[in-house]
């Protein structure tokens, strides 16, 4: 896409985080059905919850700014989706798929914290102080949400190891 002004670019990156937002909706509730373990669907249950209240922050700025609330994740994004359908498709153990659902969210939670800090610097470079708020409330509660999820992983690899097997030492002294 060929920018004519810097305006063009935050409204762009406005949209890129938008649909964002609005694809999670359906990847944290196609994760919630494959996820087995409780904390993990819980967490899924609240980054739901999280995404669609962000939409409506986000819709709030298009209004703001007389654009209509729409958008397309960036390809990283749409690469992203796609490695989630792939585990959902491949995995059959459930310990693997959780620790493999895990990953991914981590992943997409640290694709939206960049993107929310890409619009709030290019809010700034526009005026506008208020956008640039938002953005920073919102990628300060992706970054809370990312150390959420990876708790979540220390407890989940915890359980999972916990219930394997001992394995013998082969390592000499």
């Amino acid at each position: 896409m060929k920018y004519n002004s810097s305006v063009e670019m935050y409204h762009d990156q406005l949209r890129v985080i938008y649909g964002t937002e609005y694809n999670c909706i359906t990847i944290y509730t196609s994760l919630g059905t494959a996820a087995t373990d409780p904390m993990l669907s819980a967490e899924l249950v609240a980054l739901l919850d999280d995404s669609k209240e962000y939409l409506t922050q986000l819709g709030e700025i298009f209004q703001n700014i007389g654009l209509t609330a729409q958008g397309e994740p960036g390809e990283c994004f749409d690469s992203l989706a796609l490695d989630c359908e792939d585990i959902m498709r491949k995995t059959k153990q459930p310990m693997i798929c959780d620790i493999a659902l895990i990953m991914m969210l981590l992943r997409i939670s640290q694709y939206k914290i960049v993107g929310y800090d890409i619009a709030k610097h290019w809010a700034v470079v526009v005026g506008s102080d208020v956008a640039s708020g938002v953005y920073q409330s919102l990628q300060e509660r992706n970054q809370t949400a990312h150390t959420r999820i990876e708790r979540i992983a220390a407890a989940v690899c915890s359980r999972r190891l916990n219930g394997l097997p001992k394995r013998e030492s082969h390592v000499s002294v």
